[in-house]
């Protein structure tokens, strides 16, 4: 599935979403996003590689929201990002909020794929 901000699909029994490039994540577009990779994963519970490119912008409401009920239905997250703002993001998020997920942040989506492999079951 694909829209103008993002690409969700399955491959391997991984869960993927890549932002595009300056993605400004609002309320309002995480909520999307999240309606999307439910419908892409079908109620499977699924690793998810979240690829973040160069998000530029995430509030906290959204940063709640993501973390709080965008995690449901998610066996591990990898955030995979090469952005500052991203980067601050994740760290905050990670930081400030509890979470029962495993949750890694890689560089290099190879090492992130990695790491979720052994999630799949």
């Amino acid at each position: 599935m694909e829209t103008r901000d993002i690409k969700i699909y399955i491959e391997e029994g991984i869960l993927f979403c890549t932002a595009y490039e300056e993605l400004q994540l609002e309320l309002k577009t995480a909520k999307a996003i999240i309606e999307k990779l439910r419908k892409v994963s079908d109620g499977k519970i699924l690793p998810m590689l979240f690829d973040w490119g160069r998000t530029q912008y995430a509030d906290k409401e959204v940063r709640k929201y993501l973390t709080e009920e965008g995690c449901q239905g998610i066996m591990a997250i990898a955030y995979c990002t090469n952005g500052f703002v991203a980067n601050l993001f994740i760290d905050s998020s990670l930081k400030t909020t509890t979470s029962e997920i495993p949750t890694q942040v890689f560089s290099e989506k190879k090492e992130a794929v990695k790491w979720l492999r052994n999630f799949i079951v």
